[in-house]
Parts: C-alpha cells; structure tokens; sequence
C-alpha cells in the first residue's frame, strides 16, 4: 500500500494485492492500515460538494478544504433559481455576496469582511425596486440609512444608526417629497418625533 501526494491536493493511493495466503488477523491490520491511512491522507484534500433538494435540483455547492468553506459558493431556491452568490475564507463570508428572490431578482447586495457585514449595502423588493440602503459595521448598521418609497426612487425616511440602534436625526417624507416628520433618536429610542 502506497499513498501519492499529487498536484492540487490529490492523492493517489495504489494498493497490491499480494496472492499467497494471509493468516485472518494479518489481512485484518492490512485493511486497517489502509482504511486508516486513507482517512488521515483525505482530511487535507478539498472536495466539491454539491448538495440537492429532495426533488433532485442544486440547493448549494461550493468548495470544502480541510473541513471549512472556501471559494465561491452558490445557493439555491427550492424552485432552482440562485438564492445567494459569495465567497468564503475559513468558512466566513468574504468579499462581496449577491442575494437574489425566488424571481431571480436582487434581495440585498453588500460585502462582507470575515464573517461581518461591512460597508454599503442595497436592499431591494421582489418587484426589483430599492428598498433601503445604508452601510454596516462590524455586521451592525451605522452612520445614514435611507428608505424607499414603493416606487423605489423616491424617499420615504432617512435616519441615523450607530452600534445598530437608530440614534441621531431622523425625517419621513410624504409622497409629494415634503417631510412629514422630524426628530431624533437616542440609542434606539425616539424621542421628540413630531408631524410638520
């Protein structure tokens, strides 16, 4: 038995077959050092996993190398469309990473930074419309976030957030543009919110 490391982590592992009589206990161990050998070999090696539905359609694929994600990974709706597109770093989120509705059209679209959701990010409706936009850090909103009217161009309310929690001022807007209120946050809480 002979194990071969190859190019891209790929192993080789020859086995010969030896035709004289082998005492019971002796195959045993032979068989016991392969199979041991083959387990410690394969731990180092990447894999592709492809995962499926119970009806048969992709649900997730990417990259495995020593147990973590690693690369691109695609998720998938039950109904096939792709769910989410990102990359991996020691089973993290990184870089940027694509959500999508069942349609096909974009849920959010923003990055991450070790598992973290970091810098600008979009949300967007079924109907493909913005929804809000605003940025993270540290996977908590932070600094101004603006939502959107349902036709996904004008603005319904723009805010404050640090630490997550809504703090700082904040204005909602009447459909015809005008603001209808005004006031602020502190840690979450509204305080002093009235209509103009």
């Amino acid at each position: 038995l002979t194990a071969d490391f190859a190019p891209g982590n790929r192993v080789w592992i020859d086995v010969k077959v030896d035709k004289r009589p082998v005492p019971g206990y002796v195959l045993g161990m032979r068989i016991l050092l392969a199979l041991t050998l083959i387990s410690l070999v394969s731990f180092g090696c990447t894999r592709v996993v492809c995962e499926r539905w119970p009806d048969g359609a992709a649900r997730r694929s990417g990259t495995v190398k020593n147990g973590v994600q690693v690369g691109p990974w695609t998720y998938h709706h039950p109904n096939g469309a792709v769910a989410a597109e990102g990359s991996f770093v020691m089973s993290m989120q990184e870089g940027e990473w694509i959500y999508r509705h069942s349609n096909g059209t974009v849920t959010a679209q923003g990055a991450y930074a070790h598992g973290l959701k970091q810098g600008p990010w979009k949300y967007f409706r079924e109907d493909g419309s913005l929804q809000a936009a605003g940025s993270y850090h540290n996977d908590r909103q932070f600094g101004q976030w603006t939502s959107y009217a349902a036709d996904g161009r004008s603005i319904a309310a723009v805010g404050w957030y640090r630490r997550g929690l809504a703090d700082g001022p904040w204005m909602e807007f009447a459909a015809d543009g005008s603001v209808a209120t005004a006031g602020v946050h502190i840690a979450g809480v509204r305080v002093g919110l009235a209509a103009l």
